[in-house]
């Protein structure tokens, strides 16, 4: 798709995804170091596919805002997704080591870590869906 030119309404639209990507990475960041919340335990390995959920959409939104979505096409760092990518697991990693330095209550665990790289993973595979359904065949 070619570059198309910025309209209020998608201005709105890249404003919002980023919004909601600092929102998604902010209340992350608030549920791996704040108090447990509440449901965490709510069925064996719960925190585990609570931890690839939230590494999932927070990925995915920050891939929409930064490198393609559909009515907008590339945007402001298309080549940055995996950067971005490596940089959410690297934060994930450091968040799981300060778990065990900052709560009392939490410890590090690297099937954590391994969860939220399938969440990250299934929102590159997301992206990539998407841009199929959605991109016209060349």
């Amino acid at each position: 798709m070619g570059i198309v030119p910025a309209t209020s309404r998608s201005r709105s639209i890249d404003a919002a995804l980023w919004g909601a990507t600092f929102l998604s990475a902010g209340l992350t960041l608030y549920l791996s170091l704040g108090p447990v919340p509440p449901g965490a335990g709510a069925f064996p390995n719960s925190d585990k596919v609570w931890h690839a959920l939230f590494y999932a959409v927070t990925s995915f939104l920050f891939l929409l805002a930064a490198v393609w979505r559909p009515g907008r096409g590339a945007g402001p760092f298309p080549r940055a997704g995996l950067v971005g990518i490596a940089v959410i697991l690297l934060a994930g990693g450091a968040v799981e080591l300060l778990q065990g330095v900052m709560t009392e209550y939490r410890e590090p665990e690297l099937w954590d870590w391994i969860a939220e790289l399938l969440g990250v993973t299934v929102a590159l595979g997301a992206l990539a869906l998407l841009r199929r359904l959605t991109e016209a065949p060349s």
